[in-house]
């Protein structure tokens, strides 16, 4: 198996997990996933540029997480759990990247770079925060299985902390809840 795969697999375990992974162990709502083609969108990085996603995965493996950046109750803290447990674990940038993406219509680059700032990543090139046309994150949602509900009460959206990892092929390899 290629080294990077492997690595990425292994971490998200490690990140996610209870216990250990056993091989060939996929979680029951993952196995409609795995191995199911992500959909190639066009990004808008905080750093300026408009990519496909096709180009940082087939770079190396990456690690998909979707957020919005008015969450302060789950993916900030989410964001900050993963900045550190990826820094514990090494292997980012030399792997595998980290490619995370906001779900909610109303942010924009700004946003996201405040967002890249606040965890002070916006010069590393590890890390790619992004946006992308609605119609674009709505087709990666469905293809992740990532679901969201708007809460008019609160005025947030409901929504669970999700992890995907994509192989070099554009494969999705690993599906953590």
């Amino acid at each position: 198996m290629h080294k990077g795969l492997f690595f990425i697999i292994l971490l998200l375990g490690i990140i996610i997990s209870a216990g250990p992974l056993r091989a060939g162990t996929v979680a029951p709502e993952e196995e409609e996933y795995i191995y199911r083609k992500v959909p190639d969108i066009r990004i808008d990085t905080a750093d300026g540029r408009n990519i496909p996603l096709s180009r940082a995965y087939r770079e190396k493996p990456v690690i998909i997480t979707l957020i919005y950046t008015r969450c302060a109750h789950i993916c900030y803290p989410y964001v900050s759990s993963l900045k550190k447990r990826l820094t514990e674990l090494g292997g980012l940038g030399t792997h595998y990247r980290v490619v995370v993406l906001s779900f909610d219509p109303r942010d924009n680059i700004e946003d996201m770079k405040a967002m890249e700032k606040a965890f002070g990543l916006e010069k590393d090139g590890s890390w790619i925060f992004g946006v992308s046309l609605q119609k674009d994150i709505s087709q990666l949602m469905k293809a992740t299985g990532f679901t969201v509900n708007w809460d008019p009460k609160t005025g947030e959206y409901d929504h669970p902390a999700l992890l995907i990892g994509v192989d070099g092929e554009g494969r999705i390899v690993r599906r953590l809840v």
